[in-house]
């Protein structure tokens, strides 16, 4: 993928243009609060109302990864021993990014924006 990737995701209520967002477990964007390290970009564009689709200026980019065990849809990946990424933190594991597919299990290979 190019560096000027911007995927789409609905939002969970009206935001305005150049928001920071993050990915709630629905996979709605909502706005990104002061301490939330897992945000995904900026908003493209204003949205009026809940459902509304808007594209993301991506903090970073989408890459295939690795996954350690079974991960979720949405959820913060971190760093693994093993080089894979896992949606449980591990004891001194760092927040890799935010998978936007799921994992059935380790080894399998899932789309995740890697900060």
């Amino acid at each position: 993928m190019d560096g000027n990737y911007q995927p789409t995701f609905p939002v969970n209520a009206a935001l305005e243009e150049g928001i920071r967002v993050k990915l709630n477990s629905s996979g709605e964007l909502v706005a990104a609060g002061a301490t939330d390290a897992e945000w995904i970009g900026h908003t493209s564009r204003k949205t009026f109302a809940a459902g509304e689709l808007v594209s993301v200026r991506l903090r970073g980019s989408v890459q295939e990864v690795v996954a350690a065990a079974a991960i979720t849809n949405y959820s913060k990946i971190y760093t693994d021993a093993s080089g894979k990424a896992n949606d449980t933190q591990p004891e001194n594991g760092l927040l890799l990014g935010v998978a936007i597919e799921a994992a059935a299990a380790d080894g399998n290979w899932f789309l995740a924006i890697v900060f």
